[in-house]
């Protein structure tokens, strides 16, 4: 599913999605630092006015693409590509050839030349997620063409010319993985020019009911279902004080698995959350709230009502 999943509509959504008013919601306590998410949007709108690597830190899923993302869209650079590599995901081959791109015959299976993505992506931006994933050899590599502004493709004699800006991601700690030799300093020196540390979903609750509802209303479309989903207060209440630590995929992916479980249904009630919750914690252990409450008691408590 798209990130896009998450930007909020919430006038618009809460008008649509007809939710059943046991309670009012007009209750809820805020329990997140705005000055926290001003200051994110503050520091995006202002390193897009300039062209300089950015490092991306914090949990994962907790938006760090999207992020990306917006700093591209906002900057000079929005008219050349966006173009990303989780460096998680390949192997150290791999992931060369797909930034370095490379010639013809350079091993077996080249073909055909392919251009890397630092070619594609010069002029624009080119997002590396989980960047504390690659090796230091590739690491060099990367240091090399942040440095000099020139690459050159696995297999070939010579060098191209390219106008790099990085937006680099991870969930590591880079610093501790620098002391521990892990990862080159000089690099985390280079990426490291401005840095943007992510906010968790813990710190952003009260999003979490327009998340939902915007999940159920896409997964209505999905579903073909007739009739917008209703959900009670008190279920998106326990949603809630859940601890999500993986953030907002995992809601993401919470949501769309209460949509499917629940297709049928005509309005989701505490009970239903209380239960798929209970499942996740048993399938997932350790994804419960990060003060490790035993998730099937948590969700069984009575007392977390609105306020």
């Amino acid at each position: 599913m798209n990130t896009q999943f998450f930007q909020t509509r919430s006038n618009e959504i809460i008008e649509s999605l007809q939710i059943t008013r046991e309670n009012s919601f007009a209750g809820l306590s805020r329990r997140t630092d705005d000055s926290k998410i001003a200051a994110q949007a503050a520091k995006i709108e202002r390193y897009a006015r300039v062209c300089h690597h950015v490092l991306l830190t914090g949990e994962r899923g907790t938006g760090k693409t999207t992020i990306a993302r917006q700093i591209h869209d906002k900057s000079s650079r929005r008219k050349k590509q966006f173009v990303s590599l989780n460096c998680a995901t390949l192997k150290e081959e791999l992931v060369e050839a797909e930034l370095f791109g490379y010639e013809k015959g350079a091993f077996t299976g080249a073909n055909q030349m392919k251009a890397g993505l630092f070619e594609v992506g010069s002029g624009g931006t080119v997002f590396l997620d989980e960047v504390g994933e690659l090796s230091l050899s590739l690491q060099a590599k990367l240091l090399k063409a942040v440095e000099e502004k020139r690459i050159r493709r696995v297999g070939a004699s010579t060098e191209i010319p390219v106008d790099l800006r990085i937006i680099a991601a991870t969930s590591r700690n880079l610093q501790a993985m620098t002391r521990r030799g892990e990862f080159r300093a000089d690099l985390y020196d280079r990426l490291n020019v401005l840095s943007l540390n992510t906010i968790p979903l813990r710190e952003q609750k009260e999003k979490i009911r327009v998340l939902v509802l915007t999940g159920l209303e896409r997964e209505q479309i999905a579903l073909n279902r007739r009739n917008s989903f209703q959900i009670e207060p008190s279920a998106v209440a326990l949603l809630e004080n859940y601890a999500w630590t993986g953030n907002f995929r995992e809601l993401q992916n919470f949501v769309l698995k209460l949509a499917i479980e629940h297709c049928d249904v005509e309005i989701i009630t505490r009970a239903d959350i209380s239960t798929l919750l209970a499942e996740k914690e048993i399938t997932e252990p350790g994804s419960g709230d990060s003060d490790g409450e035993n998730l099937a008691a948590f969700a069984a408590d009575s007392h977390l009502i609105l306020e």
